[in-house]
C-alpha cells in the first residue's frame, strides 16, 4: 500500500468513534494479518489504519517500531456499504 494512502487513512481517523473500530477490525480480520517479519511482533502492537479505495476498504497493519507495513486485509462488510 503506498505510504500516502496510510498517511491519508491516518488522518481521517475519527476519534469520536474511539478505539471501537480498530478492535472490531482486530476481531474480525486479526487472522489474516502476520506478525511484523522484522522484529516478530505480533498484529495486536501494531497500528492499524484504514484505507478506502475506489473499490474497497481494508486495514492496513503498521508496526511503528520497525516503521514497516506489516499487512492489509480488505472488511469485506465495510466494502459492501461502501459500494452501496
Amino acid at each position: 500500500m503506498p505510504w500516502a494512502a496510510v498517511r491519508r487513512g491516518w488522518a481521517r481517523r475519527d476519534f469520536n468513534l474511539g478505539d471501537t473500530p480498530i478492535r472490531v477490525a482486530r476481531e474480525l480480520l486479526g487472522a489474516q494479518m502476520p506478525p511484523c517479519p522484522a522484529c516478530g511482533s505480533p498484529t495486536g502492537d501494531h497500528t492499524w489504519v484504514c484505507i478506502e479505495r475506489a473499490d474497497e476498504i481494508g486495514w492496513v497493519s503498521v508496526c511503528e517500531d520497525c516503521q514497516r507495513q506489516v499487512g492489509y486485509a480488505v472488511d469485506k462488510e465495510l466494502t459492501t456499504m461502501h459500494n452501496t
